[in-house]
């Protein structure tokens, strides 16, 4: 066989995802494990079979052994509930990263850290624990905290949170797949201390000190430390603390945001130009390799262990001990080989982005680019059939010129096709001219660490050629940052997508997988490419035409204002109900419709002016360019929103200026009427009804008592199968009495944070209504999604079980029912 480590590591791998898929006590994976090695020693016939069976219980073993609590002092046994103000005692792992956000064009600094636990206190207990957890804290630290001080730190421990919505990015679940279960808040960087004399304090950390060497060097003799500086740090030693998204997102959307990971076109350049250098200095293939494979260690090692730094040095360690020891390897092997020790070292690796996009894209090049490269060939050189001596000068320039733009252009589309399906299930994201902008961007990046490298080289005993180094490479960094703002420019350069079924995954690298295997050489492998390549189209189809018909509203959970997202059928008459706050725009809107894959923004409803409704317009415009602002024809004398009409205005955005009684899509408004002139600015938010067949959603925003009456008396009639309002300010009794006359099946309570227990819902939740209705708030179910389909509405909230509402008719004394879906109960109130 031409890949021997691709069934061992297809094995292993396997047996990691059964034990997550099937998490049994470690013994008895380890008995499982000791009869499967008994029966491959005893049993000669079948040895192949027991072997793949004993390298399957051996990575369930394994995984179970790095998932599982075994120490009676682990942090994982500790029950937390909402969290526990603790002073925790141990040993930094890491040293501090300092991460910079950008919010309403204000920078805010905060720190991330590793800490392995020796104790915590808890009011008045001393508790031993043991684990990592994540320490965040606002502010930035002080240089004298690094990797390996013991600290005392006093913060809110608690679990990680989970998302608010599915598609979004489970930081809960990212965090355990490093073994880390539990975050420290701590408030400032006045709760940290150090727990030793400064004369005892260990030393700093070799990479670290060479860090800091080498982004001096990097830094010598350039005016300032401007972003394309940054970005070289960034891209030559892994420093991303001072990247903040605005600098990122150009390269996200053109498709070369891989260049910022430690990756194989990193450490393959530093390999190639290492060796190179000692194959100068020193004759010898042996030492020249040996030098080198340590060099090349240390590269990745100074970078920060990162996985796709580790998989490209154990693959580059394969292929150069091969050249040292002038034997054969082929890639794929290499590939299957380096994903074997990385499971080795850390299971948990195999559920983890990065290593997912690492190996994916490393077996689209290995199964893809060289047919691709073959077929550019074709087309692009001149006739096959005429002798190459019978070429002439401008032929065989011709033919130069075709040979290196389809290696170019396999390269890329092959990376590209590798990667595709992650890309678009976990960042929602597809970028077609990464496609030719790669070939671009590549060889600049290439550049650019080339100029790092000779910069570094250079720092000891020629200053001056670090210097014109240094120069250079700002040179070529800079013409990658106006080359990714080019790109992500372009019509159609990129474009968000809703997350693919998981099973779409497994189908895709499959076919990857078997097209490696050499589906040429059996019948069997061929039906099962065909079969692979056929469901994986088939099921992406039918997802695209499913998201393109499906009808829903999500009520996102934020604090005190209202975000609310109305997708209809198709992309014309989708809309969204005002945004919230500046943070909940950023941290929470934009990701949220980045994973709906909406890509523009139809219609921006305005039903408030004040900051809790419209406070992250900024953002969320520059993002999304609305092709019209709906709002109230009377205004708003906030101003946020005058500054919103003075930005519309600016940049030619239409206004629909509107009142009671007018429609817009499915929306007609019921309330406020033009002109009311109410005293208190909540009482003219925009009232609207929703028709869904038979359903009817009333969005009442947060009215007071004047504006209901004003609405109760001109709608004296009103009806709402679902009821959805906004939790006013003032701590004010709910108004019972016209809730109740609205007969609502649901009442959805919005303006609640995830995670928060109000007060005010619980005075709803204990009255006594007539018609017994559902009642939800946003802070308990976080985001709930408002799903249309053959006449029923089902209600689905990120946390607790779904309901179906079947609405009733407007006509009185109808009877209406609510069937709880999972048990198929039908509930009537009379």
């Amino acid at each position: 066989m031409h890949h021997p480590m691709l069934k061992i590591t297809l094995a292993f791998a396997g047996g990691i995802w059964l034990n997550n898929l099937l998490p049994l006590p470690i013994g008895l994976w380890m008995v499982c494990f000791l009869g499967t090695g008994l029966c491959f020693i005893l049993m000669k016939r079948s040895r192949p079979c027991w072997l793949i069976a004993m390298l399957i219980t051996s990575g369930a073993c394994l995984h179970a052994m790095h998932t599982r609590p075994v120490h009676p002092a682990d942090v994982r046994h500790l029950d937390l509930g909402e969290g526990w103000y603790v002073t925790v005692e141990g040993v930094l792992t890491e040293t501090p990263r300092q991460k910079t956000s950008r919010i309403n064009g204000q920078e805010t600094h905060s720190n991330l850290a590793t800490l392995h636990l020796t104790q915590l206190a808890h009011a008045t207990d001393l508790i031993p624990a043991t684990g990592q957890i994540r320490v965040r804290t606002s502010g930035m630290l002080p240089a004298s905290f690094y990797k390996g001080i013991p600290v005392r730190i006093t913060g809110v421990l608690t679990p990680p949170a989970r998302p608010i919505a599915g598609g979004l990015f489970d930081y809960r679940t990212y965090l355990e797949q490093q073994g880390i279960h539990h975050i420290l808040y701590a408030d400032s960087t006045n709760a940290w201390t150090i727990q030793m004399t400064e004369q005892d304090l260990p030393k700093r950390p070799w990479t670290d000190q060479f860090r800091i060497w080498a982004m001096n060097v990097l830094s010598h003799g350039l005016p300032e430390m401007d972003e394309a500086t940054q970005l070289r740090g960034a891209m030559v030693l892994g420093l991303k603390s001072w990247l903040n998204e605005d600098m990122i997102e150009p390269f996200r959307w053109s498709g070369s945001m891989h260049l910022f990971a430690i990756s194989g076109l990193h450490v393959a350049m530093v390999t190639g130009l290492l060796l190179a250098g000692m194959q100068w200095v020193i004759r010898s293939r042996w030492h020249a390799g040996t030098w080198t494979l340590v060099a090349m260690w240390c590269y990745v090692a100074i970078t920060g262990w990162q996985t796709s730094a580790i998989r490209a040095g154990i693959m580059t360690s394969v292929m150069l001990s091969g050249w040292i020891l002038k034997k054969p390897y082929t890639l794929l092997n290499s590939l299957f080989t380096a994903a074997w020790f990385v499971l080795i070292w850390q299971p948990t690796q195999l559920f983890q982005i990065g290593f997912q996009l690492s190996f994916g894209v490393v077996l689209g090049l290995a199964t893809t680019s060289e047919p691709i490269r073959q077929f550019l060939s074709k087309r692009l050189e001149s006739d096959p059939w005429i002798l190459k001596e019978r070429l002439s000068a401008p032929q065989r320039c011709r033919n130069w010129c075709a040979r290196k733009l389809a290696a170019a252009l396999s390269v890329s589309m092959a990376a590209w096709i590798g990667s595709l399906p992650i890309i678009w299930q976990q960042f929602h994201l597809v970028t077609p001219v990464g496609l030719a902008g790669n070939i671009l961007m590549v060889p600049l990046a290439g550049a650019t660490i080339t100029c790092a490298m000779g910069s570094l080289a250079c720092a000891t005993w020629a200053p001056w050629l670090t210097e014109l180094f240094n120069h250079s490479g700002w040179f070529w960094m800079e013409c990658m940052m106006r080359m990714g703002q080019w790109m992500s420019s372009l019509p159609l350069s990129h474009f968000h997508v809703s997350p693919l079924p998981a099973s779409v995954l497994w189908y895709y690298y499959a076919f990857l997988v078997l097209i490696a295997m050499g589906c040429q050489k059996h019948i069997w492998r061929r039906r099962a490419v065909y079969g692979c390549g056929a469901l994986t189209l088939l099921l992406v189809l039918t997802h695209i035409e499913l998201s393109w018909r499906k009808q829903e509203i999500s009520l996102l959970p934020i604090e005190d204002g209202d975000a609310i997202w109305m997708n209809q059928a198709g992309e014309l008459h989708d809309s969204l109900i005002d945004g919230g706050s500046g943070r909940t725009v950023l941290r929470t809107l934009i990701p949220f419709l980045e994973s709906r894959g909406v890509n523009r923004l139809n219609d921006l409803w305005i039903s408030h002016g004040d900051a809790d409704h419209i406070g992250g317009y900024e953002d969320l415009v520059h993002r999304y360019p609305p092709q019209r602002i709906v709002s109230f024809k009377d205004g708003y004398r906030s101003p946020y929103y005058k500054s919103l009409l003075a930005t519309a205005e600016t940049n030619g955005w239409k206004m629909e200026l509107i009142g009671e009684g007018i429609s817009i899509g499915q929306m007609k408004i019921l309330h406020p009427p033009i002109g009311s002139g109410f005293r208190r600015a909540d009482d003219t938010n925009l009232v609207g009804l929703v028709q869904w067949g038979d359903c009817q959603i009333l969005f009442a925003g947060d009215l007071s008592r004047d504006g209901v009456i004003a609405l109760s008396n001109r709608h004296p009639n009103l009806h709402a199968d679902i009821l959805v309002i906004n939790r006013p300010k003032e701590d004010i009794s709910p108004n019972y009495y016209w809730m109740d006359s609205l007969g609502p099946h649901l009442i959805l309570v919005t303006g609640i944070a995830p995670d928060r227990r109000d007060r005010w819902i619980g005075q709803l939740k204990k009255h006594p209504f007539q018609s017994n209705p559902i009642i939800w708030d946003t802070g308990t179910r976080k985001m709930i999604r408002l799903e249309f389909a053959k006449g029923v509405v089902r209600v689905i909230p990120t946390e607790g079980e779904p309901v179906v509402i079947h609405p009733a008719a407007a006509a009185p004394g109808r009877e209406r029912t609510r069937d709880y879906g999972l048990l198929g109960s039908t509930i009537s109130n009379l």
